[in-house]
């Protein structure tokens, strides 16, 4: 549509401004031919000329009948609704509230309909009432006593009891087995998860000995010998008993007299028993003696070099050195038993032990006495 803009104008001059004609039944008898169109006249339409009639694809319209089709398909869409909805009746509140007393009820709800129903707070004498209206009769009908808002005003039953902090605590743990010790997992029970957690604390006490004793010792230090101490370590405190170990006189060996050199054949018997030993350095004697030999005559020598003394400072043959002994026999008094160096004067020298009296069939124990320091430690 074209909108078409008349200017109008008297004999003389534009018409003012201020005198705009507004009569709607003034009627302009204007030619045709004094308009000419604004745009160029159309020639095509979509490749088309000369009479043209388009059609619904022409423009790209929907065929004819779609939207009678749309409208029918809506129709049925809505008839659907209303059959499937809610009356507003049914949504209609028939509680109608809770109120001071029975005559505040009457007071404020004089008239009821049919379903509706209120409470009355509790009294002295009762707990919360429900009344009814009944329609018939057309009067409020208490329908109920103890009528609780919450579980508060609620008496409690017999099966579906209350949670009660101390009811938590009492619980029976069903299912409770504390012969498993897997973990715990979010599908477990009350009773199945404190089971598996007494089953892990048992074989974690009943493991315990075993483990400490399978430790292995993986940092042990043999070089410090020095005292255990507080704030050692177990694998420190083993290491320095085993290096106080380490450096510790190894356990001593006796020698007998006859391995190592001689004993005489007067006194070499059954019962004669005479030892040597190395301890820290120091040669040792003990044994037991039974015979009978003559004063001066040497009853055991030494002459090994492994077993040599070192001499003293003014070493000469046949010096002699009292060692200690217990003599047992016959007769009263008893054999000094010597020992002395014997050989060239030099700084080693052998042994041979003598007596100072008669040794008549006697019976000599020798303590374990220190002869001196070995030349062969």
């Amino acid at each position: 549509m074209i909108d078409i803009v008349l200017e109008m104008h008297w004999s003389n001059s534009p018409i003012p401004i201020d005198q705009l004609y507004d009569q709607p039944e003034f009627i302009f008898d204007v030619p045709i031919g004094l308009f000419t169109a604004l745009v160029p006249q159309v020639t095509s339409v979509q490749g088309k000329t000369g009479a043209i009639q388009l059609s619904a694809d022409d423009v790209q319209a929907d065929p004819i009948g779609a939207a009678e089709q749309v409208k029918q398909e809506l129709l049925l869409s809505i008839e659907s609704l209303s059959s499937a909805k809610l009356d507003k009746v049914d949504y209609e509140q028939h509680f109608r509230g809770v109120h001071d007393s029975y005559a505040d009820l009457i007071a404020n709800i004089p008239i009821g309909k049919d379903g509706d129903y209120a409470h009355i707070k509790e009294s002295q004498n009762f707990g919360r009432l429900s009344a009814i209206w009944s329609g018939t009769a057309g009067v409020w009908n208490i329908s109920g006593i103890n009528i609780g808002s919450n579980t508060d005003e609620v008496p409690e039953g017999n099966l579906n009891l209350y949670f009660k902090a101390q009811r938590v605590l009492d619980v029976v743990l069903n299912g409770f087995d504390a012969s498993i010790s897997t973990a715990v997992t979010a599908a477990d029970k009350i009773g199945v998860a404190v089971g598996k957690l007494q089953g892990q604390i048992t074989k974690f006490i009943t493991d315990f000995p075993i483990n400490v004793r399978n430790t292995l010792l993986q940092n042990l230090v043999f070089t410090d010998s020095s005292k255990i101490k507080n704030g050692d370590s177990i694998e420190k405190s083993l290491g320095k008993l085993q290096a106080q170990f380490d450096v510790s006189p190894s356990s001593v060996t006796w020698f007998n007299a006859k391995t190592i050199g001689s004993i005489h054949r007067d006194i070499d018997k059954e019962w004669t028993q005479i030892e040597f030993a190395k301890i820290n350095g120091m040669l040792w004697i003990r044994g037991h003696i039974n015979g009978s030999i003559s004063p001066a005559v040497p009853w055991v020598t030494l002459a090994n070099p492994n077993w040599y003394l070192i001499a003293p400072l003014t070493p000469t043959s046949g010096n002699s050195i009292p060692f200690s002994f217990l003599g047992v026999q016959q007769s009263t008094g008893g054999p000094l038993i010597h020992h002395q160096f014997y050989g060239a004067q030099s700084i080693f020298y052998g042994l041979s032990i003598t007596i100072a009296s008669s040794f008549s069939d006697k019976y000599v124990f020798i303590n374990p006495t220190c002869l001196g320091e070995l030349v062969v430690k």
